[in-house]
């Protein structure tokens, strides 16, 4: 005798989800490591020389933390409230800039700063501790310092105010090189160049991204982002600029002048960082909406998106992409790190076993993973039937109606339910479970084909049991004031229904003719 088989629930088909390479390369990462800091983490820079260090500023603190070991190393406390702290290319200087107008340079070799150490503590024997004392301080600005840079040449140093003025620092003498009042409104981002020592970039809330030739101390290039530019990169070509604010990300062709080449509106809210990969095929960009958004440069497409707990307002990538560094206005610092492969993982137990090889060790099955020609024998288990499924199993089809009719069948699974219907109507006995019914249980099954019957994928079934619904209740129509209402409710659901109907085939009729008359024009 064969068993008994359950009902099969009709699924509503969906597009699928087509997942491509990009799209798989930027979910390969594990689950993150979080930070709690005080206060919302700013800026985040990474440091492009191994080890890689990655420095955060948040309130009045920074920090410079390990990115394997995702510890702090290095801390640093102010009076006052810090921004945009930033390594330079060789990883051996830190340049800071404050809300006092001040820009300072801090080293980050423990040689230098051991040497420094040594010297501040003899200068102040009686101090309990001594401070870190910065190599370099500039203080010409007169607005808090948001932007501050070193320069491809290693020696100088950019920074941009709110007082919306652009300079240019030497590290040998402290001195400024170069002075501009580039904007009219406070100067948030900035960048330099990765293949000139002259040119500078720089975004304002007064809506205007600038390139800057220190050679001629002069803007020679200006775009109108429209809106307050929250962050703003330079490729390293120089050939293209990118620039945030609002929910927009904009690219620009500067070697046309500053067209616009594309527009991308893919946040809810406010895009506040902005970061390319490793190989500059892929820009990534964080919002107050909780999400970072991976665009394909080649196209501009979106081709993935990750989600956070919290606002969003600064992002860094480490070489090689192996680990996302996100900072949020709660004060969390996310480390999400790529993951290591299991094929790596098991070669390593592999090795480890070797070493002291024993023919009693126990080897873990999951190294001998199946492959899609294995032939898998399953220890047969007992099918846990669902009570419809017990009552159809007895032939009880009442039973099973009034089962798959319950509120929380009906209501969120009502696939269920039609599979039911259809099942009875296969074995033939629909009517005899439908006969019979109170009033209550009538009105309840009346309800459900008028929420249900202009969903296309039940429509075809509700419309058979509907029908057979006014065969066997004919004569009964006029004794329950409720039912009466409920038939003429479920006849308006089925007269506006085909309204929309009539009305979608006029439109198609009317899109007939359009492509048709197009056509013929194009011939």
């Amino acid at each position: 005798m064969s068993s008994f088989k359950q009902i099969q629930v009709l699924k509503q088909s969906k597009p699928g989800q087509v997942l491509t390479d990009s799209a798989l390369y930027w979910k390969d990462y594990e689950f993150p490591t979080v930070i709690n800091e005080y206060g919302g983490i700013n800026h985040i820079d990474v440091s492009a020389a191994r080890p890689n260090y990655v420095v955060a500023t948040h309130a009045s603190r920074v920090h410079i933390y390990d990115s394997f070991k995702k510890t702090a190393i290095k801390s640093f406390s102010f009076s006052e409230n810090v921004y945009s702290a930033s390594f330079r290319r060789d990883g051996k200087l830190m340049c800071v800039g404050f809300d006092s107008n001040n820009v300072k340079v801090y080293p980050i070799m423990e040689d230098q700063q051991k040497e420094m150490d040594l010297e501040e503590a003899e200068a102040s024997a009686s101090a309990s501790k001594p401070k870190k004392r910065p190599l370099r301080k500039f203080d010409d600005h007169l607005g808090p310092v948001h932007v501050c840079k070193f320069m491809r040449n290693l020696y100088q140093v950019m920074t941009a105010s709110d007082d919306a003025h652009v300079r240019i620092f030497d590290l040998a003498t402290s001195s400024t090189i170069m002075k501009l009042k580039a904007h009219k409104d406070y100067i948030r981002s900035g960048c330099t160049s990765m293949s000139s020592d002259d040119l500078i970039l720089t975004g304002s809330y007064d809506h205007t991204v600038k390139m800057i030739d220190t050679r001629i101390n002069s803007v020679v290039m200006t775009v109108d982002h429209g809106e307050p530019v929250e962050n703003i990169l330079m490729f390293p070509s120089a050939n293209m600029v990118v620039s945030c604010g609002g929910n927009s990300i904009k690219i620009w062709d500067v070697l046309k002048g500053g067209n616009l080449i594309h527009t991308m509106i893919n946040h809810h809210k406010t895009v506040t960082s902005l970061s390319f990969s490793h190989n500059y095929k892929h820009l990534l960009s964080a919002g107050l909406d909780r999400h970072i958004k991976v665009f394909d440069l080649a196209n501009y497409d979106l081709v993935s998106t990750i989600d956070y707990p919290s606002s969003i307002l600064s992002l860094g990538i480490l070489p090689e992409d192996r680990s996302l560094v996100v900072g949020m206005s709660d004060g969390l610092l996310s480390f999400r790190d790529r993951k290591k492969h299991d094929f790596e993982h098991q070669k390593n137990q592999l090795k480890s076993r070797n070493k002291g090889f024993n023919p009693y060790n126990y080897v873990s099955p999951t190294i001998f993973a199946t492959s899609a020609t294995d032939h898998l024998i399953l220890h047969e288990t007992k099918p846990h039937l669902k009570s419809y499924d017990k009552q159809l199993k007895k032939f009880n089809s009442t039973k099973a109606l009034n089962e798959a009719l319950l509120l929380k069948t009906r209501v969120h699974t009502p696939q269920i339910t039609i599979g039911v219907m259809q099942e009875l109507i296969r074995r033939g006995t629909i009517k005899a479970a439908l006969a019979g019914k109170s009033e209550k249980s009538l009105g309840i099954l009346i309800k459900f084909i008028q929420r249900n019957i202009s969903n296309p994928n039940f429509t075809a079934t509700l419309t058979d049991i509907s029908n057979i619904l006014l065969d066997l209740y004919i004569n009964d129509i006029g004794k329950y004031a409720a039912i009466d209402d409920l038939f003429v409710r479920l006849k308006a659901t089925i007269d506006l229904e085909i309204q929309y109907q009539t009305s979608l085939f006029q439109i198609i009729g009317t899109l007939e003719t359009i492509f048709v008359a197009q056509n013929n024009e194009a011939k």
